[in-house]
């Protein structure tokens, strides 16, 4: 691999080999000598710079594997060298374009343009060498002209003014940006990414699995804890593999993040949304028509996916306080009103423990159905409540009542109703899965409710 010091001779070279051309032919050799010293250092800077994916990174050191063009993008995106003016890139891209007619002739370019693009190689190199090659000063080129070439003016022609010498700067300082540079070098690839089918699927799946291994090795853990030693000993040994195996897999999926970028991760997870909606649309009985089959979709899976969320978060968050209660058996001391922290309660202090179960948020399946009094008996229909009259929603313990597309639990779910709210009976009563169902209204929801939970307003 070529360093950068061999890279600027090379690109001297080429610069005076254009200043002495005098001749169409020289001038498109000088074209060629100029093009390739300058991919050579671009792509020697690049090598050198310690910010590239591991993709571009074998992509440079494998023959051919990054063209012109894609170097010119990879400056632009990794390093401030090109500026932030974008018609740098155009130009580069441009002049290789007439190299490319010069090295390979189909339809020759006309002397007049090889000449005109000949100078603003040249001048592009001079304007580019600063940033290239630190502290070296900028070489004079001499602007060959179409009356040099065709022997027309003797006189001396005009030069390019060097731009100023810079103090020598050392090797990491020049690899590093400066601070306004660096954003857009760190966006921009990740919402572009540098893909690879094969590496992002492979990393995804060991992203998975390692976080997978690493749920299995904290519950078991949790659960060791609770037994004597040398049982709990074994569970910190779990604890520390179950950490290293999330960190592991949250390095790995933030390799895929990196590898597909912002923009494929979006759309990936847009598919995946619409057709999680379009399984639950095709799958679940309901009468309605389409438009309203899937609105109440769209809000479910988003629902799911939001308290989805809401509980990894939850958990990671209680985690400690989890494995700690599980390993000690102690919780910390809350705080009751009436009650002294770090005390003993006196006789008159004690407060009764109230025993609740944890229920999903309830459902007509949630309860237990009314025993029937024979094999042909129906449940009773509450005779307070009637068609127009208002009911409250009551005893969920502070859960939500669900409220279905029809009357029984094989309906599926379209809104749910807070404890306490007060509801319009539309409909019923219809009788399905030991409940009377009523069909009734809390603002713009409406759905079919069991009377077990629904109390009328007197």
């Amino acid at each position: 691999m070529a360093t950068l010091q061999e890279a600027c001779e090379y690109l001297d070279r080429a610069l005076a080999e254009y200043s002495a051309a005098r001749s169409t032919p020289a001038i498109e050799t000088a074209i060629l000598a100029m093009h390739a010293s300058l991919e050579l250092a671009f792509r020697t800077y690049l090598q050198e710079s310690d910010r590239l994916p591991d993709d571009v990174w074998e992509a440079l050191e494998r023959p051919g594997g990054v063209s012109f063009p894609q170097l010119v993008d990879l400056m632009g995106d990794y390093t401030s060298v090109l500026g932030p003016d974008p018609r740098t890139r155009a130009l580069l891209v441009s002049l290789n374009t007439t190299r490319a007619e010069i090295a390979h002739p189909v339809h020759k370019p006309p002397e007049e343009q090889i000449v005109n693009d000949a100078w603003r190689f040249a001048e592009l190199i001079t304007t580019l060498w600063p940033g290239l090659f630190p502290g070296i000063q900028v070489p004079y080129v001499t602007r060959v002209t179409m009356e040099m070439v065709h022997g027309g003016i003797t006189r001396a022609s005009p030069q390019v003014t060097p731009s100023p010498v810079h103090p020598p700067v050392s090797a990491e300082a020049r690899r590093k940006p400066s601070r306004a540079r660096q954003r857009p070098a760190i966006f921009l690839p990740l919402w572009r990414g540098e893909a690879k089918p094969t590496r992002w699927f492979l990393r995804l799946l060991g992203g998975l699995v390692t976080g997978v291994l690493a749920t299995l090795a904290w519950r078991a853990a949790v659960s060791l804890a609770h037994w004597p030693p040398p049982m709990k000993t074994v569970s910190v040994v779990l604890v520390i593999a179950a950490l290293g195996l999330a960190v592991w897999s949250t390095w790995l999926l933030w390799r895929v993040f990196r590898l597909l970028g912002v923009r494929r991760v979006l759309i990936l997870l847009t598919v995946l949304y619409l057709s999680a909606v379009s399984v639950r649309v095709l799958t679940v009985k309901d009468e309605r028509s389409l438009l309203h089959r899937i609105l109440p979709q769209i809000q479910w899976v988003a629902g799911e996916a939001w308290g989805a969320l809401a509980n990894f978060t939850r958990s990671l968050v209680h985690a400690p306080a989890t494995f700690k209660f599980a390993y000690t058996g102690r919780n910390p001391l809350i705080s009751v009103p009436g009650v002294k922290v770090n005390s003993t309660p006196t006789a008159g202090e004690i407060i009764e423990p109230l025993v609740y179960t944890r229920l999903d948020e309830l459902t007509p399946t949630a309860m237990p159905a009314p025993v029937p009094t024979s094999p042909s008996s129906k449940p009773e229909v509450s005779g307070e409540i009637q068609i127009g009259s208002h009911v409250q929603v009551s005893g969920t313990g502070g859960k939500t009542l669900r409220a279905r597309s029809g009357p029984g639990t094989s309906y599926d779910v379209v809104t749910r109703f807070e404890e306490g709210a007060q509801l319009l009976v539309l409909e019923g009563p219809v009788e399905a899965n030991g409940y009377a169902w009523w069909k009734v209204r809390g603002g713009e929801d409406e759905g079919w409710c069991a009377d077990h939970w629904l109390r009328p307003i007197r």
